[in-house]
C-alpha cells in the first residue's frame, strides 16, 4: 500500500485499515495521532493464566531429532519465564505446523498434563515430547513450533489433600503435619484449603503493624537530613 514510515501510517484511513487488516492496526493509526485507544494492560500486564514460548523456524524442520532438540529449548525458556514469576505450571499445550502457503498444510495441536505442578525443565520437555513427537511425520518440512505452559500457580504452594478419604494413613495426618510446621514454619503444611500459601481475604492484616524499634535491628527508626537549593547555595 505504499506505506513505509510511521508516518505515513498516522495519515492513513483508519477505517480503510481496520477493514483490510484489524482493529489493532486502526487502534495503532489513532494512537499515533494521539488518541489513547490501547490499554497498557491489554499489552504490558503480566498474564499469570499461561506462558507461551513459540518461534519460527530459520530453515524447516523435517525429522524428529530435529523437533526433540527445539522441544528442549523451547522449554528451557519457557521454565526460565515460569521462574522469573516465581510460578510452577501443572498443564502444557504443544504444536507445531507446516507453513499455511504450501499445500497440504500440516498442523498438530495437543495439550496434556504434567505429572506434578513444576517449573524445571526436564520435567516440561518430558511431557511436551512424550505429546508432540509420536505425531510428527518425518519428511514434513515444519517452520513453526511452541510450547504453552497452562494452570499456573505460585511456587511453593502445597497440593491440597482430600479431607474425606478413607485411607487409613490419615490417622497419623495430624501428628506428621505438626512435626512438618515445627520444622519448617508455622504454616508450611496445611489440610485442604489450609495448605494454600496465598492468605484467605478474611485473615488478619498485618500490613499497619508499627515498628518493631526495639526488638528488630532492621526496623530502628532513622534520621535523616533534608537539603534544597536556594538560589545556587545549598542550605541544610
Amino acid at each position: 500500500m505504499g506505506i513505509r514510515t510511521a508516518r505515513q501510517l498516522r495519515d492513513a484511513d483508519p477505517a480503510v485499515m481496520r477493514r483490510r487488516f484489524n482493529v489493532n492496526l486502526a487502534r495503532t493509526i489513532l494512537e499515533l495521532r494521539g488518541t489513547d485507544c490501547i490499554d497498557v494492560d491489554d499489552r504490558d500486564a503480566v498474564r499469570t493464566g499461561q506462558i507461551m514460548f513459540s518461534r519460527s523456524f530459520s530453515t524447516p524442520v523435517t525429522d524428529r531429532t530435529q523437533m526433540h532438540q527445539v522441544l528442549a529449548i523451547y522449554a528451557q525458556q519457557a521454565a526460565t519465564r515460569l521462574r522469573h514469576q516465581h510460578s510452577v505450571a501443572a498443564g502444557l499445550w504443544v504444536f507445531a505446523s507446516t507453513s499455511w502457503y504450501v499445500e497440504p498444510v500440516h498442523q498438530i495441536s495437543v495439550a496434556g498434563r504434567l505429572p506434578h505442578p513444576a517449573d524445571d525443565p526436564v520435567t516440561i520437555v518430558k511431557a511436551a515430547c512424550d505429546l508432540l513427537l509420536d505425531r510428527i511425520e518425518p519428511g514434513r518440512r515444519y517452520v513453526r513450533a511452541g510450547i504453552s505452559l497452562l494452570d499456573l500457580a505460585p511456587a511453593g504452594a502445597q497440593p491440597m489433600l482430600d479431607p474425606f478419604s478413607p485411607d487409613p494413613r490419615l490417622a497419623r495426618l495430624g501428628a506428621l503435619v505438626d512435626r512438618v510446621n515445627a520444622a519448617c514454619g508455622r504454616g508450611a503444611l496445611g489440610l485442604g484449603w489450609a495448605g494454600i500459601t496465598a492468605p484467605p481475604d478474611w485473615q488478619m492484616r498485618r500490613e499497619m503493624l508499627s515498628n518493631r524499634g526495639t526488638t528488630h535491628w532492621a526496623e530502628l527508626g532513622r534520621v535523616s537530613h533534608m537539603h534544597r537549593e536556594v538560589r545556587g547555595s545549598l542550605v541544610g
